[in-house]
């Protein structure tokens, strides 16, 4: 479905979109070295981490994998603060806010994405549910997030995004925590399988508290730079953490086995606490987010 939507947008973008001109001194220049080594090193990170149960964790194939991909993230921030036109300002990171509402994506579709995938085989390998069942048993969390994200920004204002992000670690969290107390060969619909769903769903709340988070402050020109490095965090989160949930699985026991669920589910809660610590030290430390004049300060130091 994703894919003739954005070819739609794309092609709505061209028409209606207005047309600005390049400033002179950016005219055909691309930061091709960035774009190659940031993507090499993730490919290449996601690919040893999938492929290192077979060949080993101490393999020299898996150790020359991880050496060869912070190999190349380290040539990409590099690049990244030596190039004139950088495909990513590092400095837009600066402020704790934004790098924190980045992290706290990559641990959110990160983790969920992998919990969802061993709930899947959980449930249609072990329990023998239909695909229709299986789906209805996500629907729950989906509601919610469908029913109360409208109000998400009015929540925002009141409460501030640290402390809505704050409340979507923790059921993040808690949700996970509650699988794990219910996994066996008959999981109770009413005491494992929907709470734990609406506290996930909870958890997506966070969702939009995080994209306001990641652009407030920035400068009108690079709001598309911070939007889309957000989704890219994800994007990365995503496919990191889900070849290391597949990898810690396959090594215990595999998805036919309880033992393999629970491990693979546990990982995402490790994820999750990492989140939910990271969140936390925002609160402990409030920080407004830079404005776009303490940006610019900051560039011309």
């Amino acid at each position: 479905m994703p894919a003739p939507i954005a070819v739609v947008a794309l092609i709505a973008a061209y028409r209606l979109i207005p047309r600005q001109p390049r400033p002179a001194d950016t005219a055909g220049r691309y930061d091709l070295v960035g774009a190659v080594t940031i993507t090499a090193a993730m490919l290449l990170l996601v690919y040893t981490v999938v492929e290192a149960p077979d060949a080993g964790w101490a393999a020299p194939r898996t150790l020359g994998g991880l050496a060869g991909s912070a190999a190349l993230l380290t040539a990409f921030f590099v690049t990244e603060a030596t190039v004139r036109h950088p495909l990513i300002r590092l400095g837009i990171l600066r402020s704790g806010p934004r790098a924190r509402a980045n992290f706290g994506l990559v641990i959110l579709f990160g983790s969920y994405l992998s919990f969802q995938f061993v709930a899947t085989q959980y449930y249609q390998g072990m329990l023998g549910w239909s695909a229709l069942e299986t789906a209805l048993s996500f629907l729950p969390g989906g509601l919610l997030v469908a029913l109360l994200a409208t109000r998400m920004g009015q929540l925002a204002d009141r409460f501030g995004t640290a402390r809505l992000i704050a409340v979507g670690s923790a059921a993040l969290l808690g949700g996970y925590l509650v699988f794990l107390s219910g996994i066996d060969a008959d999981p109770g619909i009413a005491t494992v399988v929907l709470p734990g769903m609406l506290l996930l769903g909870v958890a997506w709340l966070a969702f939009p508290a995080l994209n306001i988070q990641a652009v407030a402050g920035v400068r009108d020109e690079e709001q598309g730079l911070a939007a889309g490095l957000l989704n890219t965090s994800g994007q990365v989160g995503g496919a990191v953490v889900l070849a290391i949930v597949t990898a810690v699985l396959t090594s215990n026991g595999g998805p036919g086995s309880i033992d393999g669920i629970r491990t693979g589910i546990a990982v995402s809660a490790g994820f999750a606490v990492v989140g939910l610590i990271v969140t936390l030290s925002g609160l402990r430390r409030p920080a407004p987010v830079p404005s776009v004049e303490q940006e610019e300060y900051v560039e011309a130091a």
